[in-house]
């Protein structure tokens, strides 16, 4: 059987295969670091931003279920803001990246939302901010049109989620699913449209509330800082020791172009971080629009309070609150008598 084969390979060459994560770090051929020190604080108020997203193919169409929430802890943990829906993602095309997009463009409404009613929170984004825009949907962008829908997304940022926040273009791209267009201009209405909405979205969140927001990564491809063929993250890991944080620098977010709100976003400088918040924990990517070393130094301080574990409170909550598992997919799916076991590779 191929699992035989593959359990006999692992065996075989388990060594070689965990050197990249295991292996020792000559810190002789790297360059030198200062892992610097921060002093514990107490009295922060976080908030967490996490989305969720899993879906089921059928012939012709893609069903999804998607969702993001904010937590908050302050005098307990309770739910700040959240936002989902369950659809079919219409036109065919991209469906799963288009799905993931949706996600980050409801975690950012979800974090806005949150932010406009508690004035003394800090919030934290699960995952990267310099990394927000899928290359796939780039492709077919088009910033004439886009430019187009920019004002209405605004409109809707500015007016707060009322409750449970959603996309503000999902329904026109559904639209213009059954719109007579040829299927190359299909595409390009419907990745400028989505791309707008989520440039838009982050902008918003960067302009408004820079210097209150960071996004923080628990892993990363990023390898500019030591060159080697892991991250710097896994680098760090094996490099450092205790709590602390280490300055990169630096970094400017790329957008789809064309558009007030990414001319926002290109303006903004993003510093970016390494921190390790407990002893023996994990090292983090922290991106800060805003966020100077004096600042960070006291975030720091204040954040490593609430991870135990080395990891937030809040964001830890936030993950497992949203996730959609696939019993979850089903029940949803069983709710409109769709039958998630005969989708489109059933047969196989």
């Amino acid at each position: 059987m191929l699992r035989d084969v593959i359990v006999d390979y692992v065996l075989r060459n388990r060594e070689r295969i965990l050197s990249p994560i295991t292996g020792e770090v000559d810190e002789a051929e790297l360059p030198s670091i200062e892992w610097r020190f921060y002093p514990l604080r107490r009295g922060g108020v976080f908030t967490g931003v996490d989305g969720s997203v899993n879906y089921a193919e059928y012939k012709g169409c893609l069903f999804a279920v998607v969702n993001a929430e904010a937590v908050t802890v302050s005098q307990g943990v309770r739910r700040a803001a959240a936002g989902g829906f369950a659809d079919f993602i219409l036109p065919y095309w991209l469906p799963r990246e288009r799905a993931k997009t949706y996600m980050s463009i409801l975690e950012a409404r979800v974090a806005a939302e949150a932010l406009s009613n508690n004035r003394d929170t800090i919030m934290l984004m699960d995952g990267s901010l310099l990394n927000a825009f899928p290359k796939a949907l780039r492709r077919y962008y088009r910033s004439r049109v886009a430019a187009e829908y920019e004002g209405r997304v605004y409109e809707g940022l500015e007016g707060g989620c009322r409750g449970v926040c959603d996309s503000v273009v999902r329904e026109y791209v559904r639209g213009i699913a059954g719109e007579e267009k040829s299927g190359e201009d299909v595409k390009s209405v419907v990745a400028s449209l989505e791309l707008a909405e989520l440039t838009a979205s982050l902008s918003y969140l960067v302009e408004k509330y820079s210097g209150r927001i960071l996004w923080v990564a628990k892993n990363s491809t990023d390898n500019s800082l030591f060159r080697r063929g892991v991250s710097d993250i896994v680098v760090l890991d094996h490099l450092t020791r205790g709590r602390g944080y280490l300055p990169v620098g630096k970094a400017r977010v790329d957008p789809p172009r064309g558009l007030e709100a990414s001319k926002k976003l290109m303006d903004t400088d993003i510093h970016v971080y390494y921190v390790r918040l407990a002893e023996g924990g994990p090292v983090l990517r922290v991106e800060a629009p805003g966020v100077d070393e004096k600042t960070a130094v006291k975030l720091f301080g204040l954040l490593a309070d609430v991870s135990p574990a080395g990891y937030p409170y809040v964001l830890r909550v936030a993950h497992r609150d949203v996730i959609v598992r696939r019993r979850d997919l089903e029940s949803i799916a069983g709710l409109l008598g769709l039958e998630v076991l005969t989708a489109a590779r059933w047969f196989l």
